[in-house]
């Protein structure tokens, strides 16, 4: 007997991270998917002299409304003056 169940692919090829930073301060996004499909980006940030730092998690359900948060995330950090990381 055999099950005929859907497999997940979780498209490596499509994940993304950048980080940018100030004299100060860090922020980094990536984008992933998670085993129920759900596309992913998390925020994180904080100080870089301190132990400051937090982050938050999205899901989105296509890869591209994660992808246009992700441009708005970059074009926010850019004004605000963070440089992006090599």
């Amino acid at each position: 007997m055999t099950t005929n169940s859907p497999t997940l692919s979780l498209e490596f090829d499509r994940w993304i991270t950048e980080s940018w930073h100030t004299d100060k301060r860090y922020y980094g996004v990536e984008i992933t998917r998670d085993l129920f499909g759900m596309w992913v980006l998390r925020r994180t940030w904080g100080g870089l002299t301190n132990q400051r730092r937090n982050s938050k998690s999205h899901a989105f359900a296509h890869y591209e409304e994660a992808l246009k948060f992700f441009t708005q995330v970059a074009k926010q950090r850019r004004q605000r003056g963070y440089v992006l990381e090599d």
